[in-house]
């Protein structure tokens, strides 16, 4: 079980910093049913 949060923790991690390094990820349609349901930062 705490290899499964790990790895969940690490995948999250993983799409914030490609996100942070790349906005222009957030305009695509497919991310766009993903983005509308995080807070807005």
């Amino acid at each position: 079980m705490t290899e499964f949060l790990r790895d969940t923790i690490a995948n999250l991690n993983g799409i914030y910093y490609v996100l942070s390094l790349n906005p222009d990820l957030l305009r695509s349609p497919k991310l766009r049913l993903i983005t509308d349901h995080l807070p807005p930062r």
